[in-house]
């Protein structure tokens, strides 16, 4: 996030796919960022790229709507450094960001919270929210 707010890090537009698998119509969306880092002493240079794919029929297999698949790649060669199940990581991720947004934006005192919906995002949001509040009332909608 320092990276992009620097205007040294570079995040281009996601690409979303159409797909058909079988007879279930999916999505599949492309991410992708690098980020040159600061120096070689000071932070590490960075690039990567994250494939998501959205099957809304998924359920019915026991499997989640949106998975994930992260690569992490060599900012001098291109070369593939880690493969990452990227489902947990974008779960924490997205919470993590939200934790540190309220805890900077909300007032100090604040005890109460509310989630729209009741799915994996809201239950990774309560746990990163917990950890920034004490909170005393939950409402989920």
């Amino acid at each position: 996030m320092r990276g992009v707010l620097q205007g040294r890090a570079h995040q281009p537009i996601n690409i979303r796919e159409p797909v058909t698998a079988g007879s279930d119509r999916g999505q599949i969306r492309v991410r992708s960022g690098s980020d040159p880092g600061l120096t070689p002493k000071v932070g590490a240079a960075a690039l990567g790229a994250k494939l998501v794919t959205v099957f809304g029929g998924n359920a019915a297999q026991g499997l989640h709507s949106h998975l994930a698949t992260i690569m992490l790649l060599n900012p001098e060669t291109g070369a593939l450094l880690a493969l990452l199940d990227g489902r947990y990581i974008t779960e924490a991720r997205t919470a993590a960001v939200s934790a540190v947004s309220s805890r900077l934006l909300a007032r100090k005192t604040a005890q109460s919270v509310a989630i729209l919906g009741t799915g994996v995002q809201a239950r990774s949001h309560l746990d990163a929210l917990s950890r920034v509040h004490r909170l005393r009332q939950i409402t989920f909608f």
